[in-house]
């Protein structure tokens, strides 16, 4: 939501010795900076201040901005007046700059010199839509594929490392600056990624970035969806859901099944529900449910990073995240092995299933206070007489108890709360 013009804030900005930017060392310290922001003065006023105040020459000063310490995101003054007080920035490289400079490296033939430092602020500037029409702007993807596609060693997947992935996925995903269809040697690397996964060959670091990239080509539905779906093995997808690994693995393997189940034909879903019935899979399945239930060193702050610090995200994943993603599969599970029974029309007049309905009320509120013990009894009678439809449908009892019975089978799950015997 944008400020007024007149509202001045109050930002903190101080200096990151880890950005491998190109400035010579200062004689004096150069100390985090509090300023009252003016939407009224230009940003780069600010800047060439800073620049004074912690030695840099000022010449220079065209050449830096301001980013978000937590996001990584730059600051422009299109998007300034978003900023909220007490927001805490680093100065950086501006986003041309950062693009020039991060593709001098990837320029190189010698891959050796793709270190992790590099590879690194590709990935988080990747997360920020100036820097990612940037880099597509002056081919960046061109030098970034060349890495995938232009190294022999690559069946070993020496140079898909996780900051790679995640870099390309960044960049990609950064409000479509490319299509993924568009994409030189994009078939190529989906081959890769689809093997070392069904392979298992696909190191643990780099599982959750790889199945990033598939769950974001399926969610597009790109002309490469169908590939991905018919030739990715779900029972693989399912080993990386066991607790031997990291939060994010389960989380992206989960968010993939889940995609695919929502994008797949018969066959691939009836797939699901075998795997998924497995002893082995399920019994995995349900130690992870244990696992989100009784809680971890984490659960003081119900959130997950990452067991490895080179793969944690600016994005953090929650414990809620990753249970949505339980839930949505448990949901596609149960539509599918129940789909005959969902479309089949039920025998009002069957008294297992008008049994089953009312043992699952009363063994669920047989002692709650909402049902009076008259109500309790008159349930109990109809039961006994037999009357499937007073029963079930409840529409000729009084209405202060039908609006109790209702709010029951509402609590149990119901969704068709006159004849519940429809569900």
């Amino acid at each position: 939501m944008a400020r007024a013009s007149n509202n001045k804030i109050k930002i903190g900005v101080h200096w990151k010795n880890s950005l491998s930017i190109d400035i010579s060392s200062s004689t004096s310290p150069r100390h985090p900076k509090l300023i009252e922001l003016d939407p009224n003065v230009p940003l780069n006023d600010y800047i060439l201040k800073i620049c004074d105040d912690w030695k840099i020459p000022l010449s220079n000063s065209i050449h830096y901005a301001l980013r978000y310490d937590d996001t990584h995101k730059f600051v422009t003054e299109q998007n300034r007046f978003q900023i909220p007080t007490g927001q805490v920035f680093y100065l950086s490289l501006s986003h041309e700059d950062e693009v020039q400079d991060i593709l001098k490296y990837l320029g190189s033939n010698d891959y050796q010199r793709y270190d992790s430092t590099v590879l690194e602020r590709l990935k988080l500037a990747g997360e920020d839509e100036t820097f990612a029409l940037e880099f597509v702007k002056q081919n960046g993807l061109q030098y970034l594929l060349k890495l995938f596609t232009n190294d022999g060693k690559l069946n070993n997947y020496e140079t898909f490392t996780p900051n790679l992935l995640r870099s390309l996925h960044n960049i990609m995903i950064n409000q479509q600056a490319i299509r993924w269809d568009n994409l030189e040697s994009i078939d190529t690397i989906i081959d890769q990624l689809i093997f070392g996964i069904n392979t298992s060959k696909i190191p643990c670091l780099h599982s959750s970035s790889a199945m990033m990239i598939l769950h974001s080509i399926i969610n597009i539905e790109s002309k490469y969806s169908s590939k991905i779906i018919q030739t990715l093995e779900i029972s693989h997808l399912l080993d990386y859901c066991n607790k031997q690994h990291d939060i994010e693995t389960q989380y992206y393997a989960l968010a993939l099944i889940n995609v695919i189940m929502s994008k797949s034909d018969q066959i691939v879903r009836s797939s699901l529900v075998r795997a998924m019935s497995n002893i082995t899979v399920s019994t995995r399945l349900r130690e992870l449910v244990q696992l989100i239930i009784t809680g971890d060193e984490h659960s003081n702050n119900d959130s997950f990073t990452s067991m490895d610090t080179s793969m944690q995200s600016t994005r953090h994943l929650t414990r809620s995240s990753l249970i949505q993603q339980l839930c949505l599969l448990q949901r596609f599970y149960l539509n599918e092995l129940y789909t005959n029974s969902m479309n089949t029309s039920p025998d009002r007049f069957d008294t297992k299933y008008r049994d089953m309905i009312m043992e699952l009320r009363r063994s669920a509120f047989d002692t709650d206070l909402l049902l009076s013990d008259q109500s309790c009894q008159d349930l109990n009678t109809r039961v006994s007489s037999g009357n499937i439809n007073e029963t079930i449908s409840i529409s000729t009892m009084n209405p202060r108890r039908v609006e109790a019975l209702q709010r029951d089978y509402e609590r149990l799950g119901f969704q068709d709360l006159r004849e519940p015997i429809k569900d």
